[in-house]
């Protein structure tokens, strides 16, 4: 069955995400082919995939997570969340610093020219802009968690590591879509509204109860839709900011639609896929088998994995 269920999962994958990216990295997709307004091509554009990518991802994540429903002991009585285990900080950290550098390689490589002096230019400006956006996001989502829990210190050393961490992929998933077309000082700002906006989602998607233990709806859909927007503002070619023109309003406009079709037809063929699943009852363990699991959670954090005594037994959270 579990082997059904993958299979299953990675078709829907190898099936949703090549028709966005056709849509939009492909000659032939009407979201690459635009419109003409002006005797100018509006076209979508997303250097890096914060939707061709992120928002595809962060969408399939986000139905199959409200789907499948919490976790036993997620959420009380009341509705509040609960903390519970499975991650630890060395662990937690040595991930983020791994993807901080395999953005740095992606992005850059997705410049697939270095002949002349401007694609030397223009590989300077994704590497600076990659950097600065993924450490505003950081900064910002670290200051929001640490004004929020300035009074209460329970747990608060684990908030604060997962905000950095996150808040940081949350900058680097929201440049993607125009790391080669902003400014750095752009690319600061998208960061710091990356990493907030990383924080609101958190806590809206918690509010109806989803349970997303790795916070990947917060980071890869929220930050996603957040950059793919903050291209059409911040684009030095065709910006809104830069040029108030009719063809700038039009491409803002014309990614804003595809926008909306990536998320459409990522969550309709996701809540077909999990339908599916769920019907059959091939999405879910048994009780028995997920209490066995979240004991083996529990004692894989009894470990001393932070300095601050009141939290050593404490698991890792997300929340």
């Amino acid at each position: 069955v579990d082997r059904f269920s993958s299979n299953l999962i990675c078709w829907a994958r190898g099936f949703v995400h090549p028709v966005v990216a056709h849509w939009a990295w492909t000659e032939e997709g009407w979201l690459s082919k635009g419109v003409d307004v002006e005797n100018v091509t509006v076209a979508y554009n997303d250097f890096a995939g914060s939707g061709v990518v992120h928002v595809t991802g962060g969408a399939v994540a986000l139905i199959g997570a409200a789907v499948l429903g919490p976790r036993i002991g997620r959420f009380d009585d009341s509705g509040k969340p609960v903390h519970m285990g499975g991650k630890t900080a060395t662990m937690s950290a040595l991930g983020g610093f791994i993807l901080f550098f395999g953005f740095l390689l992606f992005m850059s490589g997705r410049h697939r020219s270095m002949w002349e002096v401007e694609d030397g230019l223009i590989f300077g400006r994704i590497t600076i802009n990659t950097i600065l956006a993924g450490s505003a996001g950081a900064i910002a989502s670290l200051i929001l968690v640490t004004f929020i829990n300035r009074k209460n210190r329970v747990h608060r050393d684990q908030q604060q590591l997962v905000a950095t961490l996150n808040g940081c992929l949350a900058g680097l998933v929201a440049i993607c879509a125009g790391a080669s077309s902003v400014e750095g000082y752009a690319a600061f700002i998208i960061g710091i509204i990356a990493g907030l906006s990383y924080r609101v989602w958190t806590k809206v998607i918690l509010k109806y109860q989803v349970d997303d233990p790795l916070e990947s709806v917060s980071v890869h859909l929220g930050a996603g839709i957040w950059g793919v927007i903050a291209e059409g503002f911040f684009s030095t070619e065709r910006g809104l900011l830069y040029n108030w023109t009719r063809v700038s309003v039009m491409h803002l406009m014309w990614t804003l639609a595809g926008l909306a079709a990536i998320v459409a037809w990522t969550a309709a063929t996701s809540a077909i896929l999990f339908g599916i699943l769920h019907t059959f009852n091939l999405l879910h363990l048994s009780r028995a088998d997920e209490l066995r699991d979240l004991e083996g959670e529990k004692w894989d954090t009894q470990k001393p994995e932070f300095a601050n005594p009141t939290v050593v037994s404490n698991p890792m959270l997300i929340s």
